[in-house]
């Protein structure tokens, strides 16, 4: 059983348009330091980076083990909402999507390079919830009240900071039935 998370920056094209690659390049190794140093501090791991996100996982065996990715997730955007406060950070927009459920990991590859996947339907909703919150970020950018957006499965509603959320009925996340009822961080 394993809590699986997918962590995506938005809009972080627009900044290394108005910086430059290099800058652009130190500012989001400075960011993944941080989050991967929030993660780890929780016992999370590291799956795997994707352009300017990451895959990221915790073992949960104990209520207990639920609650500190609970914690482990507010911290990440407390952590970028401070980061992000830079004025050349300006309209970053953190998006995470976590799942519970069984998850298998995998060597996939061939001789030359073989890495160690994450796979299962846990896996496959966090990517979706990912995406959606994404997409929210996107289309109702002005009327977001922080950087961040995390869209959580049904299954940790009953952790603290975490509320009901319904899916938006034109969206397309609407054809996914697991994702009708999904959660919502805010502290």
């Amino acid at each position: 059983q394993m809590a699986v998370g997918f962590l995506e920056l938005s809009h972080f094209s627009d900044i290394y348009e108005s910086v430059g690659l290099e800058k652009a390049g130190e500012f989001l190794r400075s960011i993944m330091t941080h989050i991967h140093d929030v993660i780890h501090t929780h016992q999370g791991q590291i799956d795997k980076h994707m352009k300017e996100g990451l895959v990221f996982y915790f073992p949960i065996k104990t209520q207990a083990e639920q609650k500190r990715v609970s914690k482990a997730i507010k911290d990440i955007c407390n952590e970028f909402e401070s980061i992000a406060s830079l004025t050349e950070l300006q309209g970053l927009h953190l998006n995470i999507g976590m799942s519970y459920g069984t998850v298998m990991q995998v060597a996939i590859g061939s001789y030359q390079l073989q890495e160690v996947s994450l796979i299962g339907e846990a896996v496959n909703l966090a990517a979706r919830l990912m995406e959606y919150s994404q997409f929210l970020s996107q289309t109702q950018r002005d009327e977001l009240d922080h950087r961040f957006t995390v869209l959580l499965s049904e299954s940790f509603i009953d952790n603290n900071g975490v509320k009901p959320f319904k899916v938006l009925e034109e969206t397309w996340i609407r054809d996914f039935a697991t994702l009708r009822d999904i959660a919502r961080l805010e502290f």
